[in-house]
């Protein structure tokens, strides 16, 4: 067989192999398709020319194209095992991908979506975006291991870490597929030609540094069919056809979770922190007791995959209690990572660094400003408080999202909110600090919030219960913002009225949520900073006995409000002598001072009714109603609570309502109607979850609790009683917390459990004697009945060893015995 035949039979197989028609690569090349023919079936030699131009569009290898040449041209062909080499080195059959050196964790479904995306037929380029260090790299190199079977012509890896300018983006993917450079011939062209109708897929990883090569990528795109890519970049490209998956880090450990169950369950940053700590500390053990610890350094982390595996590598200095002490520096002690990564790999400053400087100026500026924020913010936020025109700073939020250093989603009431890792902010808050401008920031987000804060207060007193509630969910999400603002002011001279001014503002959005604690604290650091002259420091004073007295710290609740009458009696302000009078109501009646009681929510009513303040003035009304049920008027209860409905309904009043609903069904239950109590209490209780008032709610919760046990609905009882008793936990609501404990231990009495309820009795007899809290007298009787009930049932000696072990046990103690009970 001469050369020419043997030549013609391999470039049949050559082309074959390519997936070209004889058509396809005449038209390629430039001559006739019988020109091809001819040439394949060994009729004719090509000239010079045409042999060079097939090599080209065939991909022959640089060091194998004057070979090919000459052999096409007549001369001794190429030795019988070079034809396998040439298909050995074919750019189109090959798999080039770099093994990473650590196995990928948690990321199943990710990998999952990625897959699914990629095979589609509409998606030939896919942006796998995400902040830094948050492993991009490592999924899209395991997605594109598992898509060699489904890329049958290859998988190839182009690492543009290294390139430095757009021009070289080409050049590195030719050289990633083996593919010489022609003379008079383009490389974007070349590359066309080789990617053409082929099942490939290239992988083009840190794409973020070299965007202005994205045109360069869309003339591949439109010049070549088939072939798809996987990019990986910290910026959206903005390309046509472009589909983008968003990568977060890991999820967050479920603390609860693990706390309730002392396991780490699936918790994939856990997983990885113990990986890595083991890579470097083989003795590493996930010990129950440091389990939680790791837990909380993941989430302090954000899950953000490079930073847990950089706080893995410390624990061969700390422990992991200490590890989480130190991640109040996070950019200080992230550092020593592999180093065969590259360099801003190797530290968590150094992978913010990398994203940092591919900001403009305008867009650093604004990102170092955000980090003023905690928790997120909304655009109007960012517009109000970081300046600049509104089009202009919606711009470079957009450019801050596409660079993933911003993340977006909708809150509760679907208005856009604006987020960032705390690694991030911690970095972008060294910007500011850097910048001179954390002072002037920190003001500006302290008089956007108290204008919030006071732009809601009025919603708590008012009568729209939507707009409650739009108000309650906002200062949901921006609870951050206002422990940072309320932080910044108090510690800072200058700021401290914005401090105070927020903190009498919000103080019932705490009473509701049941942010009973925090919202106490606050308001003691409020009147640090408050004159003993103020008008201001009456009413926080007053606000601080209303958060005292939810909590049953009736002694602080008593010192609050009588500081605040003999101040406001000083002043002449009726407003804040009538809520002390209310509020020393509320402590008198809780401590079975009734008539004094009664006395005074009527001096409070009279106030209230001379000022105009209808929804306070049926306060009052409610609370005289309340004191009449104890001495058993019920008829006078009666008239005083429809009072009360009558006035709350006039202005719209729904939390009004919802208390109403509820003293009417104890009315109701201690006039023996314990279907009409139930009733009452169910509608107060859908209003309250409404409201989402937590300290209602579990008021509410006993009452029902209380009301099943009279009626004997033992099914439901129990259940009852430790859902407000798991709440008043929470709340902190000692008095809460008591009634349940009494509940449970009725429960236990008629369940024929008696030693179980005299120990519940004999705890919560220890929490009203620190309380000072006496029963009701409608509640005596009953409770004697069951007490000497139980007794009976078993020995004496052992009833009492039972109710002396109650009242040895600590609150935490006697609550979990509590809760334990079903």
């Amino acid at each position: 067989m001469d050369a020419s035949h043997t030549f013609g039979l391999y470039l049949k197989r050559l082309r074959r192999d390519r997936e070209l028609t004889q058509a396809l690569l005449a038209k390629r090349v430039g001559c006739a398709e019988v020109t091809i023919q001819k040439i394949e079936a060994g009729a004719l030699r090509p000239s010079q020319q045409i042999a060079a131009r097939i090599a080209d569009m065939l991909a022959v290898p640089s060091e194998e194209r004057p070979l090919f040449i000459q052999w096409a041209r007549g001369g001794p062909p190429i030795a019988p095992r070079a034809p396998s080499r040439l298909l050995e080195q074919n750019p189109l059959h090959s798999h080039r991908l770099p093994i990473p050196p650590t196995p990928l964790i948690g990321r199943a479904g990710e990998m999952a979506a990625l897959r699914a995306t990629l095979l589609r037929a509409d998606v030939r380029l896919l942006t796998l975006i995400g902040p830094p260090g948050v492993g991009k790299t490592h999924l899209a190199l395991a997605v594109a291991a598992q898509l060699t079977e489904d890329f049958a012509q290859g998988v190839v890896f182009v690492d543009l870490a290294p390139v430095q300018q757009p021009e070289q983006v080409i050049p590195a993917i030719a050289h990633s597929l083996h593919l010489p450079e022609r003379a008079g011939q383009q490389q974007t062209e070349q590359l066309q030609s080789l990617l053409h109708g082929r099942q490939r897929l290239l992988l083009l990883d840190n794409f973020e540094h070299l965007v202005a090569a994205v045109t360069d990528l869309a003339d591949l795109l439109t010049g070549a069919s088939v072939f798809k890519l996987l990019v990986t970049s910290r910026v959206v490209l903005h390309v046509s056809g472009e589909h983008i998956y968003g990568l977060g880090p890991l999820p967050a450990p479920d603390l609860a979770a693990i706390q309730a169950t002392g396991a780490p369950a699936e918790q994939p940053a856990v997983a990885l922190f113990v990986a890595r700590a083991r890579a470097c500390k083989p003795d590493f053990v996930l010990a129950p007791a440091n389990l939680a610890v790791i837990a909380e350094i993941c989430a302090r982390l954000d899950g953000l995959p490079l930073a847990i595996e950089l706080a893995a590598a410390r624990i061969k200095v700390f422990s992991p209690p200490l590890l989480l002490e130190r991640l109040e520096q996070r950019l200080a002690l992230l550092t020593g990572g592999a180093h065969d990564r590259p360099t801003r790999q190797q530290t968590l400053r150094g992978a913010i660094d990398w994203s940092h400087q591919l900001l403009t100026e305008q867009e650093q500026t604004l990102f170092a400003r955000l980090a003023v924020f905690a928790g997120g913010c909304t655009l109007d936020a960012v517009q109000s408080i970081c300046g600049g025109q509104a089009d202009e700073t919606l711009d470079l939020l957009a450019a801050l999202l596409d660079k993933s250093l911003v993340q977006q989603a909708d809150d509760e009431t679907w208005n856009p909110r604006f987020t960032w890792l705390d690694t991030i902010r911690e970095y972008a808050l060294e910007q500011l600090a850097t910048s001179g401008e954390l002072a002037h920031m920190r003001r500006r987000h302290a008089e956007y919030f108290v204008a919030l804060a006071e732009q809601a207060e009025p919603a708590f007193e008012g009568l729209e219960r939507w707009r409650q509630e739009m108000w309650l969910q906002r200062l949901d999400a921006e609870q951050n913002n206002v422990r940072a603002a309320l932080r910044w002011s108090f510690s800072t001279p200058a700021l401290s009225h914005y401090g105070v001014r927020l903190a009498s503002a919000i103080w019932q959005f705490w009473w509701i949520r049941g942010h009973l604690t925090e919202g106490r604290r606050w308001i003691a650091q409020a009147l640090e900073h408050l004159p003993n002259a103020s008008p201001l420091r009456a009413k926080l004073l007053n606000q601080a006995g209303f958060l005292a007295f939810s909590q049953a710290d009736y002694e602080a609740a008593r010192k609050h409000h009588e500081e605040s009458l003999a101040l406001a009696t000083q002043l002449a302000e009726q407003q804040a002598i009538a809520d002390a009078y209310i509020g020393l109501a509320n402590i008198a009646g809780r401590q079975s001072d009734y008539p004094g009681a009664n006395q005074l929510f009527a001096q409070s009513a009279m106030l209230f009714q001379q000022l105009g303040d209808t929804g306070s003035y049926a306060w009052s009304l409610a609370g005289m109603a309340n004191m009449a049920r104890i001495a058993g008027e019920y008829a006078k209860t009666h008239t005083l609570l429809q009072q009360s409905r009558v006035l709350f309904q006039s202005i719209g009043f729904q939390r009004g309502l919802a208390y109403v609903l509820n003293d009417l069904g104890l009315l109701a239950h201690d006039e023996g109607d314990f279907a009409t109590a139930r009733l009452c209490y169910l509608e107060s209780l859908a209003l309250f979850t409404d409201l989402a008032e937590q300290h209602a709610i579990a008021n509410t919760l006993t009452s029902l609790g209380q009301n099943a046990l009279s009626e004997g609905a033992l099914g439901e009882v129990a259940a009852h009683f430790r859902e407000s008793l798991a709440l008043c936990r929470r709340l902190a609501d000692r008095a809460g917390v008591t009634a349940n404990m009494l509940g449970l231990a009725s429960v236990a009495a008629v369940q024929g459990e008696p030693l179980r309820a005299a120990l519940l009795w004999g705890a919560a007899e220890r929490m009203r004697e620190a309380l000072h809290l006496a029963l009701l007298p409608s509640e005596e009787a009953g409770y004697a009945r069951d007490v000497a009930g139980a007794r009976a049932r078993c020995l004496d000696s052992d009833f009492d060893a039972a109710w002396q072990r109650g009242r040895t046990l600590s609150s935490d103690e006697a609550i979990a015995e509590a809760l334990a009970f079903h």
